[in-house]
């Protein structure tokens, strides 16, 4: 973590007090709700079959796909006209989600909802490959 830090040469919070209430928001939303609707619901059945003989349980994964999407959807509409999720840097908010990102990247096929979100796509791309993220997320190969 001290790397990170040293990385960015800021903080990930900022130090203006309406754009860290801004940050810590949209931190806390992503950490329970975003996490619920993307991991937990979704990501978790695909890493971990809940259905006969291990299969994917198809019925859960419909349930859990208007959340994910409205997810994503809100998390796009943010980024339509930035680089960065709240500030103009990367901050909390971005460490969050970069992550959970990451699993829905790896997804195969039609499992896989980002197509629909093409400022997701860039965002996870471009932050990615920034040097503080690179050896932290995981790009190498896909879930299954």
């Amino acid at each position: 973590m001290a790397g990170l830090y040293a990385a960015l040469s800021t903080t990930v919070f900022d130090v203006d007090p309406q754009k860290h209430a801004h940050i810590d928001t949209w931190a806390s939303m992503l950490s329970i709700y975003a996490f619920r609707a993307l991991i937990t619901d979704y990501i978790i059945e695909i890493k971990n079959p809940s259905g006969p003989n291990g299969e994917l349980n198809f019925e859960k994964l419909k349930n859990a796909q208007p959340a994910v999407l409205n997810t994503l959807q809100t998390i796009n509409t943010q980024l339509a006209e930035r680089d960065f999720l709240i500030t103009e840097q990367f901050s909390l908010a971005d460490a969050i989600i970069l992550p959970i990102l990451g699993y829905h990247m790896q997804l195969p096929g039609d499992l896989n909802l980002l197509a629909e979100f093409p400022n997701l796509v860039k965002y996870y791309q471009r932050l990615s490959a920034l040097p503080f993220c690179k050896g932290v997320l995981h790009t190498a190969k896909p879930l299954n």
